[in-house]
């Protein structure tokens, strides 16, 4: 017996799946800038003599950017082939900017030097950023 996108068994899950598609790219794309910019800064620390490419985690780290990139890939090119990309879009573009700036923030410390005043600042910024 199939099952499909008109089965009974699948209304519950009809809502969810457009956003958790395109959420998950969003998610996917953010981890991509967060890992291409420790890429980025490891290359610039080997150019500048301090040798990085003689590590693991350096393939590590460059490895990961790869996988997340084509997860970002994958995962919109499934919400776009099935579902209307009027939704789609938005959500993936909600998600990307949230968590490259999250991300980014948290891993490479640049919440810890603002003052309360520009984390408000900042913080207002990115909703109206996201809102519209």
């Amino acid at each position: 017996k199939k099952y499909g996108w008109e089965h009974q068994k699948y209304q519950k899950f009809r809502r969810i799946h457009p956003f958790s598609a395109a959420s998950l790219s969003g998610v996917l794309g953010g981890q991509t800038v967060l890992f291409a910019k420790s890429t980025i800064e490891l290359l610039k620390a080997s150019a500048q003599g301090d040798q990085q490419l003689t590590k693991v985690g350096t393939y590590g780290i460059a490895g990961a950017m790869v996988f997340f990139i084509f997860g970002q890939i994958h995962w919109l090119a499934r919400a776009l082939q099935h579902f209307d990309a009027m939704y789609c879009v938005p959500v993936f573009q909600g998600f990307f900017i949230s968590v490259s700036i999250v991300g980014g923030g948290v891993y490479f410390h640049e919440f810890e030097v603002m003052s309360k005043r520009e984390l408000i600042g900042f913080g207002c910024g990115v909703g109206c950023t996201l809102i519209g």
